[in-house]
């Protein structure tokens, strides 16, 4: 709450977990050790997207009607943006630096997994593809599986194989939520980040693996996942950066250092290699 906080170096400098730096938007960022970025602490909303999906032309209206086998999976202003690709949210981070003449942009697979907590023991050089999946029995919630507590995020839970019966489910999980949950439904993590995992998957700034065409790349699990690997905090996900998936969502980062070469090229992400379709939720392994 609170009015937004100015945009000088002072400030964005001086967040903090207890006193987050607020944009106009009402967004919330904190510090990520190890990383020179403010993330923001829940995935970019409905309401956020609609700011600037007012402002800017030819945006894709999917988002604003996302369903999965019949079911709508967002619909209030609290509720994670789903249905965007890479280069959309792209253009959303480049849309709110101009508005507000800071970096915002996505986060790095590098800088994500310091969000997450397991930065530090990730090679820096590796590729998102080399560390996928390499930290076996390391999930955001500690090393048991299944988890042993409840309402540590929004996963595939009862409530979702009550909705889907047919499909799988985190055992003897409950969350209360059968499809997307506001966002900061659940407790933060001990940066205060919230819903790094479950809820949905987020596009990252890089790619899965550069030197294999450009492919898009995303972090996290999602309200339908259930598997181990996917539940991971080193999974990463890879798909077409055009996907528009019910379960892909994405959250902002400001970079705090010094101006410098782009993490990606835009260009590269535009005319992306062509990968095999993906399925129903825009996945492509």
């Amino acid at each position: 709450g609170g009015a937004p906080a100015s945009g000088d170096s002072s400030t964005l400098k001086g967040a903090s977990r207890a006193q987050p730096y607020v944009n106009r938007l009402g967004m919330k960022f904190v510090p990520v050790p190890g990383t020179e970025i403010l993330m923001c602490i829940h995935e970019t909303r409905r309401a956020d997207y609609e700011a600037f999906a007012g402002k800017v032309t030819n945006i894709s209206p999917e988002w604003r009607t996302a369903a999965d086998r019949g079911h709508l999976v967002s619909t209030e202003p609290d509720h994670p943006v789903v249905m965007v690709s890479q280069p959309a949210a792209l253009k959303f981070c480049e849309w709110l630096s101009e508005e507000e003449t800071l970096r915002y942009r996505l986060p790095t697979d590098r800088e994500w997994s310091f969000a997450i907590g397991i930065g530090d023991q990730e090679p820096e050089n590796a590729t998102p593809a080399a560390l996928n999946h390499a930290l076996a029995g390391v999930f955001p919630w500690g090393t048991d599986w299944p988890p042993k507590k409840n309402k540590l995020g929004n996963y595939s839970d009862q409530a979702y194989r009550e909705m889907f019966p047919k499909t799988g489910s985190v055992p003897g999980y409950e969350d209360g939520f059968a499809l997307i949950a506001p966002v900061m439904s659940f407790s933060p993590n001990t940066l205060g980040i919230h819903d790094l995992d479950g809820n949905v998957w987020e596009w990252c700034q890089d790619f899965f693996d550069a030197t294999d065409g450009p492919t898009g790349l995303a972090r996290g699990s999602f309200w339908s996942s259930n598997t181990q690997n996917q539940m991971l905090s080193s999974h990463r996900q890879v798909g077409r950066p055009t996907t528009q998936s019910p379960a892909g969502g994405f959250r902002c980062v400001i970079d705090l250092g010094e101006p410098g070469e782009e993490p990606v090229s835009r260009e590269e992400i535009f005319t992306a290699t062509p990968l095999p379709a993906p399925d129903a939720e825009g996945w492509i392994s």
